[in-house]
């Protein structure tokens, strides 16, 4: 990596909380005051984890992606 790679660099910001609770709002105004890009966290969720939960429907721990640890 070259000095000029690192000054591209750019801390990557994590808004997190619970359901309802404004993360989006809060993540768009952040964004926005700080002219940065925002990537919502459920349009990286598969289309049918998007329709369970637009049915009101909450994920369960099988929805979730597995982290794997390799030592």
């Amino acid at each position: 990596m070259t000095a000029g790679d690192k000054a591209q660099r750019q801390p990557v910001l994590v808004i997190m909380g619970g359901s309802g609770s404004g993360k989006s709002t809060v993540a768009g105004i952040l964004a926005g005051q700080l002219g940065r890009d925002l990537e919502e966290g459920d349009d990286l969720r598969p289309p049918a984890h998007v329709a369970k939960m637009d049915a009101g429907i909450p994920l369960t721990d099988e929805d979730q992606p597995v982290a794997s640890v390799h030592a």
